[in-house]
């Protein structure tokens, strides 16, 4: 129940307020747990309102009970509709100490270009999963160890430098190039699913070198990014390969025996895809790659 309290004038003078199309009233007081019950939240986020100075009461009587006027009522509301527009605490804060009308259209188009933001986050991430489900439920339906040929059309792909092959090369170093290429594709919101894939250029595979040159993603549509390659359209053999990375070599020599002997001719790059990996499998023995080399008669 609200009450109305007798209290000196001084006090009193701070307690009316202007009721829409009314006239000025006093104001009512409500106790903290009567003011939580009208505004739809629990006491505790008042007295936590009250400690960071967000929604402090409108009195605090000598017996230590606290006590919200109507007015802050509004208040409240200022701060949840705000808080629900996605401001912080502190923002919502600093703007009921300075409350004008162009901090308010200035915190509402901040929180309107962040939501655009999220909203591109969140479509890229259905496109993410959407594909990765696909990949992943393709790869356990793939004929595993079965050359067969196949025409792929144009695809587009981020590609990051790998650090070149040598006797001195750390696992740091390819560990920094991975996740350099990570970052990049996240920073930038461009790879459509989770697997990363790798490149083997033609004339390494001309030479019986299966070494990675490049790491790799794909994107939907091409771009004006200077780590853009496109993968040809073309008739590529595809072996889908089920074993520890470092059985590679021996897939990548029986895709190059099986072109030799139905005399066919490397004419492109090597495109190596993830469809199983550590994301979703936990024995390296149980990875799952499709190898696609573009060949021509």
């Amino acid at each position: 129940m609200s009450i109305a309290f007798s209290y000196p004038s001084a006090i009193i003078k701070n307690r009316v307020t202007l009721w829409p199309r009314r006239k000025v009233v006093a104001q009512h007081l409500f106790t903290s747990g009567e003011f939580a019950h009208i505004c739809g939240i629990r006491k505790d986020t008042l007295l936590y309102y009250d400690s960071i100075g967000l929604l402090p009461p409108e009195l605090v009587a000598p017996n230590g009970y606290r006590y919200y006027s109507t007015k802050q009522f509004y208040t409240y509301h200022i701060i949840s509709t705000l808080k629900e527009a996605g401001a912080s605490l502190e923002e919502i804060c600093n703007y009921l100490r300075n409350q004008t009308t162009q901090d308010f259209l200035r915190i509402l188009e901040q929180k309107q270009q962040e939501l655009s933001a999220e909203q591109q986050h969140l479509q890229r991430m259905q496109k993410l999963l959407a594909n990765t489900i696909h990949t992943t439920r393709q790869a356990l339906q793939a004929p595993v160890g079965q050359v067969h040929l196949a025409h792929f059309p144009e695809e587009y792909l981020l590609a990051t430098p790998a650090p070149p092959p040598s006797a001195t090369a750390q696992e740091k170093q390819y560990m920094l190039a991975l996740q350099s290429h990570i970052d990049y594709c996240r920073t930038h919101m461009h790879s459509v699913e989770f697997p990363i894939g790798e490149i083997v250029l033609q004339e390494d595979l001309q030479r019986g070198i299966f070494t990675e040159s490049y790491y790799c993603s794909h994107i939907d549509r091409p771009l004006h990014d200077p780590r853009l390659l496109i993968k040809p359209t073309g008739l590529y053999a595809v072996l889908y390969h089920q074993g520890a990375y470092s059985t590679l070599p021996d897939a990548y020599r029986a895709l190059s025996d099986y072109i030799l002997h139905h005399h066919y001719h490397i004419a492109g790059n090597a495109y190596e895809m993830d469809m199983l990996n550590f994301l979703s499998v936990d024995n390296r023995d149980s990875y799952l790659l499709r190898i696609a080399i573009q060949i021509s008669s």
